[in-house]
């Protein structure tokens, strides 16, 4: 596959468990090589077979306790491999190795809570982020990070663009991810970070 077909997207499926069918619909329809999953819902008594999906590798991070939740659905035809990380409270997440032709990438998936502490995030967030580009010449962070980026004086979108600009990274929803009859906001997650 060529490098610059790559594709990565996030959806926040808020229950993954009765959508598996629609996300692997999506998946067939858009041809994602990557997909996160925020707010799965799934608990650690349910088994991966359940919401797997054909041609990709499951990884995923349960929340002990109702909601929250984690997964990447990796197309398998890319070597791609778990990665290890401190769990920290101030998010859920889970991290893939993969390498895209000669490309050594790094593909996270988070979910920041929104009743979580936004001051500890961006330090775990931050330090995270800089522990990564030590060892992978493309970073991808897609999830739902409850900031929105419409309103660009507010406390937590200068911190978050701060630490997106400060790791060489690009934040690339450039429209409202979250609409309604009433309201729209931009909820960020996504970057990529290019050595």
């Amino acid at each position: 596959m060529n490098e610059d077909l790559f594709s990565v997207a996030h959806l926040n499926v808020r229950s993954l468990l009765p959508k598996t069918g629609d996300v692997a619909e999506l998946l067939q329809s858009e041809n994602f090589d990557i997909l996160c999953v925020s707010e799965t819902w799934l608990s650690p008594s349910i088994d991966d077979a359940l919401v797997s999906i054909d041609g990709y590798c499951l990884y995923r991070r349960d929340r002990v306790g109702r909601g929250g939740g984690v997964a990447i659905y990796a197309r398998n035809v890319f070597a791609s491999k778990s990665i290890a990380f401190e769990m920290r409270d101030s998010c859920e997440q889970v991290w893939i190795d993969v390498r895209i032709g000669s490309v050594k990438c790094v593909v996270g998936c988070i979910y920041r809570p929104p009743t979580t502490n936004n001051t500890t995030f961006m330090d775990d967030l931050e330090f995270q982020l800089a522990e990564l580009r030590l060892r992978y010449s493309m970073i991808f962070c897609l999830g739902d990070f409850n900031i929105n980026l419409l309103i660009p004086d507010h406390r937590d979108t200068v911190n978050l663009l701060s630490v997106i600009q400060g790791m060489n990274m690009l934040q690339i929803i450039n429209e409202p991810t979250r609409v309604s009859k009433t309201a729209s906001s931009k909820f960020v997650g996504c970057g990529c970070c290019i050595r």
